[in-house]
């Protein structure tokens, strides 16, 4: 008995398998959307692609992290903004307090008041906090920028005692 081999079913057998692999290949691009699926497709594109990635992923967290700065600022502009209503209150009875035709008794109505402006300014200052961290009691470190790929900070602190004798 012999055994002649099928030579044209093994060509075509052959020939399904190209094209059962291309076809997964160009099936597996339409179904991503990706021109590039892995490494094999374009290796140099793939290593771009890459950088591409993980430059974007920095880029998203660089957005979050100012987002998270202007609310810090916006939370301290607030605060500031009342400590300034407070400041012109003040000037206003520091003027009125110069009057000679007022009296002992309304000098001193007119220092309460503005002991308690004082007070409430030191409050605040102490009080306003962002994400658990206070914000105007002086131990936060100014820190500087920059808008290029490198990062380098600049910090700059200024603490100085603050003399609370605000008698008019």
């Amino acid at each position: 008995m012999k055994i002649n081999p099928n030579l044209q079913a093994m060509i075509t057998g052959g020939v399904l398998q190209t094209n059962e692999s291309r076809f997964k290949k160009s099936s597996e691009k339409m179904t991503s959307g990706f021109k590039i699926n892995s490494q094999r497709d374009n290796p140099a594109g793939y290593a771009v692609s890459n950088r591409m990635h993980a430059k974007l992923g920095s880029l998203e967290k660089a957005n979050q992290n100012a987002s998270n700065a202007i609310n810090v600022i916006q939370t301290a502009d607030g605060s500031l903004g009342e400590v300034q209503n407070m400041l012109h209150r003040v000037k206003e009875l520091s003027v009125k307090s110069a009057n000679e035709t007022l009296t002992t008794d309304d000098r001193l109505a007119i220092q309460e008041e503005v002991d308690s402006l004082f007070a409430e300014i030191e409050r605040i200052g102490s009080q306003t906090q962002y994400n658990t961290q206070k914000l105007l009691n002086g131990d936060q470190d100014l820190k500087g920028y920059s808008d290029s790929e490198y990062v380098s900070v600049a910090t700059y602190n200024d603490k100085f005692p603050v003399d609370k004798d605000y008698t008019l």
